[in-house]
């Protein structure tokens, strides 16, 4: 924790100041958090490593780097329609890397809920919710499918929350 808080002082400050919520409430029953990881980036595994222990959240680590995109001749037949396919190589590593986990994880597990993080999340932003992981989940639809609490894209992205239509 003591790293965390030095990164920088200002911040922490503000942290101090916003949190009106105790940290330990606002994540109760918080699932346990898979995070990928590539094998050379050990500076990331550190920096996820800390702040899981810091926040006391149950972890697993996922290497990156089981699809390379370097490495695709070995994985593109998992792409459907290839030909067609547009993205960046890297982008369809990730995304393969990630839906082999679930998979794995969809057959494997016995947990109620998989949180994915990727290896440069900031969980200082938790004390920045309003909310806690239990109100969360009791107020989400009866029918709800995912929960996308973040997302990264130059472009941006535009959703809403709300309940399945009826057909």
């Amino acid at each position: 924790c003591s790293t965390l808080k030095a990164i920088d002082q200002k911040f922490t400050w503000m942290m101090l100041r916003h949190n009106d919520m105790d940290l330990n409430y606002k994540l109760r029953g918080f699932p346990k958090v898979h995070f990928f990881n590539l094998d050379n980036r050990k500076d990331r595994r550190n920096w996820m490593v800390e702040q899981f222990e810091c926040f006391d959240i149950e972890y697993e680590r996922i290497s990156g780097t089981k699809y390379l995109a370097s490495e695709s001749s070995k994985w593109k037949h998992l792409i459907k329609d290839i030909d067609d396919y547009k993205l960046l190589v890297p982008i369809a590593a990730n995304a393969i890397s990630h839906l082999d986990f679930l998979k794995t994880w969809y057959k494997e597990s016995k947990d109620p809920y998989v949180v994915l993080m990727e290896d440069d999340y900031d969980l200082r932003l938790v004390d920045y919710w309003t909310f806690d992981w239990h109100t969360i989940i009791e107020r989400l639809p009866y029918d709800w499918d995912c929960l996308l609490m973040g997302f990264e894209n130059p472009d941006g992205i535009r959703f809403h929350l709300h309940p399945i239509e009826p057909a």
